[in-house]
């Protein structure tokens, strides 16, 4: 059975709503990512595909045949994350904790710019990088006893995820008082 994904980009909380195509549509091979446009007023959808090969779909407008749609269901992506954002005033601003063989610990700031935000704000699922903070203006401060795991990270911004961006994990010089922050949309 092929998927459907619907990107919910006009509502607060980010997540995607996951639609099992049935049918004559189920004979795609590839994953069609729709976007919504207009969303209160217009029944279009344009959709892309993602398809494995180098030919795209593109530009393509139209109906999505009602029979092809099943049941929708509603996945979020924080889940799975080595990296979250804590004592912010939500999930999308806060102090930046990795996770490293089952324990989490802080990030510190020697480095950290608005590239390395925006690979956080995009793992977590959390729009655009808006802002490098510093860690220590959120309460409560890190526990003395959790580690500083990572002492500078180099993202140039396209990556997906923190893990994928050069880091140094020899932490030799940082200390709570210089975690790092992320504010996102």
């Amino acid at each position: 059975m092929a998927w459907l994904f619907l990107i919910l980009a006009f509502f607060t909380g980010p997540g995607l709503l996951v639609l099992p195509l049935t049918g004559a549509s189920a004979s795609f091979n590839s994953t069609f990512v729709l976007e919504m446009h207009h969303l209160l007023c217009s029944t279009w959808l344009r959709m892309a595909s993602m398809q494995q090969s180098a030919d795209w779909v593109s530009d393509t407008t139209g109906h999505l045949p009602e029979e092809s749609l099943g049941t929708a269901q509603t996945i979020h992506r924080e889940s799975s994350s080595h990296v979250r954002l804590v004592g912010g005033p939500h999930r999308c601003e806060g102090r930046v904790e990795v996770q490293r063989n089952g324990e989490w610990g802080t990030v510190c700031d020697d480095g950290w710019d608005m590239n390395d935000v925006a690979v956080v704000c995009r793992e977590l699922g959390c729009g655009a990088a808006i802002w490098t903070p510093s860690g220590v203006i959120y309460k409560p401060l890190a526990d003395e006893d959790q580690k500083v795991l990572i002492q500078d990270v180099n993202c140039t911004g396209v990556e997906e995820n923190l893990i994928q961006c050069e880091q140094d994990e020899d932490v030799y010089s940082c200390s709570h008082n210089e975690d790092a922050g992320a504010k996102c949309e």
